[in-house]
């Protein structure tokens, strides 16, 4: 099972241990099954939300969040109960709910392991070359953006053979966590032979629907090559790739996007007009607010660092 499968089926559990206290409340509010739920709740925060991800709040206020959202649920599950006379036996909710907590725990992704991805698409993105800073520098003088250079022609054999060759590098790496080195000389001999918007393409192509993260990995990698940087700058890559992560819910493509991005934001100043608006960036991030703090914080700070770079540019 892959990890972007575990972590969707795992949001899919915790959407049914919110329906059952509220399924509960609807044949009245019972203080003892609040304190059934209750438990239910910490235990599903503890063992399998908590792991996801850092909370900000102290174990204590979490846990007395819980209690709350509970309390709500059940109040809410009566409020409804009163118009509706469907009332759902007590050992089918709690039964169910705890089925659905051990079920979350045994397919939750492990933190070591999402880790060790971040890390990796941390690692790709100091790959790439960066230009040293002269110590002491004077502020430069702003100038006007480079326009992007104009792409080569391509000789068609050789580009569709380039293609092709760098289908088969990308199913030869690990589906999940490609190396990143084997991952960007699986990029470049097509860049040389086909050109950036050709790879571009095929990569897209490969990455739709449900792609192995390998693809959605490729995706990011592209963003920084210096060829595509060249080429593509004004085409807005950054942003339809993260529009690409983003309809797929892919935490780990997005997380190591947030790596790419801030890379390529400090390295080539230029492109900040190809990444998305910082309010579509946080409208995604509010999507983890909850489930994934670290991943929404990441990319509030890509959102910030947008804003920061509109605001020196203006």
């Amino acid at each position: 099972m892959t990890i972007q499968t575990r972590l969707r089926l795992t949001n899919v559990l915790g959407s049914l241990i919110l329906v059952a206290p509220f399924a509960a409340g609807l044949g009245g509010f019972d203080p003892v099954m609040w304190i059934v739920f209750w438990a239910i709740f910490a235990l599903w925060f503890l063992g399998v939300q908590a792991p996801l991800g850092e909370h900000p709040m102290p174990l204590a206020a979490a846990l007395t969040a819980q209690g709350a959202v509970v309390a709500l649920l059940m109040g809410l599950g009566h409020a409804a109960g009163l118009w509706a006379d469907a009332v759902l036996p007590a050992w089918l909710l709690i039964g169910g709910a705890v089925g659905a907590l051990l079920l979350g725990r045994w397919i939750r992704v492990p933190p070591e392991e999402i880790e060790a991805l971040v890390r990796q698409a941390a690692n790709a993105a100091d790959a790439h070359d960066t230009q040293p800073e002269a110590a002491e520098a004077p502020e430069p003088v702003p100038e006007p953006d480079p326009e992007p250079e104009p792409e080569p022609d391509y000789d068609p054999d050789a580009a569709q053979d380039a293609l092709a060759a760098m289908a088969r590098a990308l199913d030869a790496l690990d589906p999940v966590a490609p190396d990143a080195g084997a991952l960007a000389e699986a990029l470049r001999p097509a860049l040389t032979d086909a050109g950036p918007r050709a790879v571009a393409a095929a990569l897209f192509e490969r990455a739709a629907g449900d792609a192995p993260l390998r693809e959605r990995r490729a995706l990011v990698a592209l963003m920084a090559e210096p060829q595509v940087v060249s080429f593509m700058t004004g085409e807005k890559l950054p942003a339809r790739v993260f529009d690409a992560i983003a309809a797929e819910d892919c935490e780990i493509g997005l997380a190591g996007w947030a790596v790419e991005a801030g890379a390529l934001l400090d390295q080539s100043p230029a492109t900040v007009a190809d990444f998305p608006t910082p309010a579509r960036i946080d409208q995604v991030a509010d999507r983890y607010a909850v489930e994934d703090t670290a991943l929404c914080a990441r990319l509030q700070a890509i959102a910030t660092q947008l804003r920061e770079s509109d605001g020196a540019a203006g």
